[in-house]
């Protein structure tokens, strides 16, 4: 099996193809992580909403919020 012979052009080439991929990467788990955040976010909220509504109407909705309430 030959060696490839790589030139210093050609591995500077390779070593900035591989910073943008990564940086691309970077960038999408950022997206997700973002997304994920907003999510929890809206869940949070959604669940104060429930403690509100739970301490609104205390036993009329008691079964579907005791789990919020610790």
């Amino acid at each position: 099996m030959r060696k490839l012979k790589i030139s210093n052009g050609d591995t500077a080439r390779l070593n900035a193809f591989n910073l943008k991929s990564i940086w691309k990467k970077r960038v999408s788990a950022r997206k997700v992580v973002s997304v994920l955040l907003l999510i929890l976010s809206i869940g949070a909220f959604s669940q104060s909403k429930n403690k509100y509504v739970y301490f609104e109407f205390g036993e009329y909705n008691n079964a579907k919020t005791s789990r919020f309430v610790s």
